[in-house]
């Protein structure tokens, strides 16, 4: 008994020289074994499909671009405008956004009380006199110590020391 590849290649050596082989042999080359009829079937549906195809009028690829590139073309210049469109609203965005958040840090500064909330200061009756203090000598700032006191009264406090002590340093070199 012949192998199921043999059969096959006789099944394809049939197919290209059909006028050499009776119709007997055609049928019994056909149907050796189940391999060899689904080769066959194949083969025959492929043979079809193809002279469907040869069949049909050839597409002609350099009209179909061109019309491609027509409806392409004027969503290009859309979208390009589009582009250009959502960039400037988004700079527009962007800046409001910078814009709000500057006036609410005025507006932080200027509604803040400036008290100062010192843990552990020293109280006067605790001072004792020295005479090594002179008239013209300037008392440094006392540090102050921040002790659970939520951040949104520490920062306006500490903004506001930095931008006097810039101008006070401005004014000083002019």
């Amino acid at each position: 008994m012949e192998t199921t590849s043999e059969n096959i290649r006789q099944l394809l050596e049939m197919l290209d020289n059909p006028e050499a082989y009776t119709e007997q042999e055609i049928q019994d080359i056909i149907n050796r074994d189940e391999d060899t009829r689904e080769t066959y079937r194949m083969v025959v549906e492929t043979k079809r499909s193809s002279r469907q195809r040869q069949a049909e009028k050839p597409i002609d690829v350099d009209a179909a671009w061109q019309k491609f590139n027509q409806k392409i073309q004027p969503q290009q210049h859309s979208f390009d405008w589009m582009k250009i469109a959502a960039s400037f609203i988004g700079v527009l965005f962007v800046s409001g956004i910078a814009f709000a958040a500057i006036q609410i840090v005025r507006y932080t500064q200027q509604n803040t009380p400036k008290t100062e909330e010192v843990v552990n200061t020293p109280k006067p009756a605790d001072y004792t006199p020295t005479d090594t203090l002179t008239t013209d000598t300037i008392a440094a700032p006392q540090p102050i110590i921040y002790d659970n006191i939520p951040l949104e009264k520490m920062l306006p406090e500490i903004a506001a020391f930095y931008v006097a002590s810039a101008e006070g340093h401005r004014k000083s070199r002019q």
